[in-house]
């Protein structure tokens, strides 16, 4: 548990894939993730959600 520290850049990848729109990306963050094991991804480990970003923009979802 990372007590909903929000690391730059988490949140910087989060807006990048909500093409800029900051609204989206925060309300994405505080959601649980069934790829982070139903954390949200503001609770999950930085690096894993870095990962997960990335997955999702090449389209990986396993």
């Amino acid at each position: 548990m990372h007590d909903n520290v929000l690391t730059p850049d988490v949140l910087k990848a989060a807006i990048s894939l909500f093409e800029g729109n900051e609204a989206n990306a925060l309300n994405w963050l505080n959601q649980p993730a069934i790829a982070l094991g139903g954390m949200k991804p503001v609770d999950a480990d930085p690096s894993d959600v870095i990962k997960l970003i990335g997955q999702i923009e090449m389209g990986i979802y396993s």
